[in-house]
């Protein structure tokens, strides 16, 4: 990564790192969708109330991962290697979770809703 070769198993700690990362922003995007229940013209377009989350936890969840990274990226002109190589590989890390929460996450908190219509529509039907 980076024309870094050295490699050593403190990198591979990093993936904890990232998994607390990656709760904590699934946690705020949750937390944003929930809010969202809060508004009328939100909970009867699903397209809006997406769009409307997605605006709102994308800057708190960008703010908390442009920190994480620069933290990790400035250990990367530490002279021991095996610090600034897991300060590279953890902070291309913490780019690579920003990505897929809000890309991925998304999609599947939209999909999620869809079944939970879907399954108490079906409930409803059956009383």
């Amino acid at each position: 990564i980076l024309q870094v070769t050295f490699f050593n198993m403190m990198s591979i700690l990093s993936i904890f790192v990232i998994l607390g990362i990656a709760a904590d922003d699934m946690f705020v995007y949750m937390d944003t969708w929930k809010q969202s229940a809060e508004h009328e013209i939100l909970l009867s377009d699903l397209e809006r109330r997406t769009i409307w989350t997605y605006r709102t936890a994308a800057h708190a969840m960008f703010v908390t991962t442009f920190t994480t990274f620069s933290a990790f990226m400035a250990t990367a002109v530490s002279e021991i290697m095996p610090i600034a190589a897991f300060g590279i590989f953890s902070g291309c890390f913490v780019l690579s979770n920003y990505l897929y929460v809000i890309t991925s996450f998304p999609a599947v908190v939209v999909l999620r809703e869809k079944f939970m219509r879907l399954y108490s529509n079906r409930k409803a039907s059956k009383k």
